[in-house]
């Protein structure tokens, strides 16, 4: 099953798109699903920890919608509304599996749990969140300053700041095995964080200024060069420590093996099966080796690393 989030126009002007598809074998292309509609731009959705028919999206008026796929219903189970400009990203906390939280392009960050049209009460600066795979309470956040902050839920006080980049961070990701690496992106690019407890963390970060920076606590960072325009999201595996995911405005996909214990990093592939900006991708985490990646070129890709993508 996989959900995306899709505009009009680009995201500027229009109705936003909530959608799902189906893929009953590995071998056959994607099935048609349910689509949901909403009146603004919808930017980014993740999936319930707690019901899997359940999932949640960012909208451009400020919004996010729960939406329940498993009813033929076109309309969200809730709305909160508090977010005064575009959501920017949306993610469930895989531990506490009762609360997710947005960020969003008015610079803050809202926790909300499902039954509850308010959010929780702490307020956190920045514009785009992940939740560390290993804690509860931590999460990191990259925005405009090019920093990547780690946050612990129940102090409003930022825990560590990471600097480095050059640009807009764009996003980020924890790393799921190591606790103590992560990667962060900058400039013209898009980010890669991961982190398995709140005072270490490893992960990874893209951002405007089209690298990659790997971050390990314990030693110096190290930085990931090939993407010509800015990286606009990675990932980490959910199968093995070392493999990172990353999608940039020059229309690739890549695939990094990430050494994090002797400093060895390389491109393992480069894929440019799209053609337009890329501007989402992600693991199967039932799959070994099973990716997806969106583009502004109306296309999703679904395949298994190694083998040629299917639009």
């Amino acid at each position: 099953m996989i959900a995306i989030s899709s505009a009009q126009h680009f995201g500027i002007v229009g109705n936003g798109f909530q959608v799902k598809l189906a893929r009953a074998l590995e071998e056959s292309p994607c099935e048609d699903g349910s689509t949901s509609s909403a009146q603004d731009a919808v930017y980014d959705c993740c999936w319930s920890e707690s019901n899997e028919h359940h999932l949640v999206s960012a909208c451009g008026d400020g919004s996010l919608k729960l939406w329940d796929l498993g009813i033929a219903v076109n309309r969200p189970l809730r709305a909160f509304h508090e977010h005064r400009r575009e959501v920017y990203s949306v993610n469930w906390n895989v531990i506490q599996r009762d609360i997710f939280l947005s960020a969003s392009w008015d610079g803050q960050i809202k926790l909300w749990t499902p039954e509850m049209p308010q959010s929780l009460l702490v307020t956190f600066p920045s514009s785009r969140a992940c939740w560390s795979p290993k804690s509860a309470f931590a999460f990191l956040s990259c925005s405009a300053d090019c920093s990547v902050r780690m946050w612990d839920t129940r102090s409003p006080v930022c825990a560590f700041t990471f600097l480095g980049h050059q640009h807009e961070v764009l996003s980020v990701d924890w790393c799921k095995y190591d606790e103590y690496t992560f990667a962060s992106g900058g400039g013209e690019c898009s980010s890669i964080l991961l982190a398995p407890s709140l005072f270490s963390l490893e992960s990874a970060v893209a951002a405007a200024d089209r690298t990659i920076r790997l971050w390990d606590t314990r030693r110096s960072n190290h930085l990931l060069t090939h993407h010509r325009y800015a990286v606009r999201n990675v990932k980490f595996s959910p199968f093995s420590p070392q493999h990172l995911l990353s999608c940039s405005y020059d229309l690739t996909v890549a695939l990094w093996n990430c050494m994090f214990n002797t400093g060895s990093h390389s491109l393992m592939i480069n894929s440019e099966h799209h053609k337009e900006f890329v501007v989402a991708l992600d693991f199967n985490v039932l799959h070994d080796g099973q990716v997806a990646s969106a583009s502004w070129d109306r296309s999703t890709c679904v395949w298994s690393l190694g083998q040629n993508p299917d639009r």
